[in-house]
């Protein structure tokens, strides 16, 4: 018998599908039910919080980095950098879709009880001039 994937719990998530071109996107997070505060400071030990960037499309191959932040509206400073991503392979895979997460359970904490949540995805100055790519979803997630 296998065991059973880890349950997961949605903790917000963005409104709609999301491009990216070559220039910074600002994205909110819309809380999904109670406080996200109180949520964030009640996680079970041995439990994260994913930032989540479901079904990437390739439309236009932007050949570089984007770095995702999240930002707080209240905080200081405002934003705390989560990682940065590529769609090496996506890119070159006609009709493919990925995935790319990030363990920001530090950056929440910090973040959660500073106002509306988004994400800032921001692309490398030295991206391609047709770089488009597109996120199906984004959403944060405990696990």
């Amino acid at each position: 018998m296998s065991p059973s994937p880890p349950s997961t719990e949605l903790l917000a998530a963005a409104a709609a599908p999301v491009r990216l071109e070559r220039t910074p996107v600002t994205v909110a997070l819309a809380p999904a039910g109670a406080d996200l505060a109180a949520k964030v400071a009640a996680l079970a030990p041995g439990h994260e919080v994913y930032l989540l960037l479901d079904g990437l499309r390739v439309i236009g191959d932007p050949g570089s980095l984007y770095q995702v932040e999240l930002v707080a509206a209240d905080a200081r400073p405002p934003a705390r950098i989560v990682g940065t991503f590529n769609v090496f392979g996506v890119a070159h895979a006609e009709g493919a879709t990925a995935q790319r997460s990030f363990v920001v359970t530090a950056a929440l904490r910090e973040l959660a009880g500073s106002g509306a949540l988004s994400v800032r995805l921001s692309p490398d100055p030295a991206a391609a001039p047709d770089a488009r790519v597109e996120i199906g979803r984004i959403s944060l997630l405990v696990q």
